[in-house]
């Protein structure tokens, strides 16, 4: 079925071409679970990687059609494209907005909340400390109202 669409692809059919990413995953996932090594299964990937590579090259100087890529981010108005965090990766996407890598850096860092995250940290250990050492000075004051007092009940006090 993969050999098929991707020769229809490579005539010019748009909708084969659309199709061949989900075929090609299903030719990988299928490779996973009949290939005997893990030798096996990097040239299967290997070798559909390189079809959809070939078909989209081949579509460009053929036809005048280029397939979109987005390390820079940009506007995808839908159909296919090179995406991949790994390397090159041809998806049919509906209409979306990518991201580069910088930009999905910048908003995926937290390092901002993790330093007020520390910060929040120190205070609730100051806050701690500071309870305990309160509860420490209520106790010795409670102590010293049970000895200067008959045992604790009452507090005598005379006016001069």
């Amino acid at each position: 079925n993969f050999a098929i669409t991707t020769a229809q692809a490579r005539a010019g059919d748009q909708a084969a071409a659309n199709s061949l990413p989900a075929l090609a995953q299903s030719v990988v996932d299928l490779g996973k679970a009949v290939s005997v090594t893990s030798l096996d299964q990097a040239i299967l990937t290997a070798r559909t990687l390189g079809s959809l590579q070939a078909t989209a090259q081949g579509l460009g100087s053929q036809f005048g059609v280029t397939v979109p890529a987005f390390a820079d981010g940009g506007i995808h108005n839908g159909g296919v494209a090179w995406v991949g965090e790994k390397g090159p990766e041809l998806v049919s996407l509906p209409p979306s907005r990518i991201f580069s890598n910088a930009d999905s850096g910048r908003m995926l860092n937290n390092s901002e909340v993790v330093a007020e995250l520390k910060a929040l940290r120190q205070e609730v250990s100051a806050m701690q400390s500071s309870s305990a050492d309160t509860a420490r000075t209520n106790a010795k004051i409670a102590n010293l109202l049970i000895r200067v007092s008959q045992d604790g009940n009452s507090l005598l006090t005379t006016a001069a």
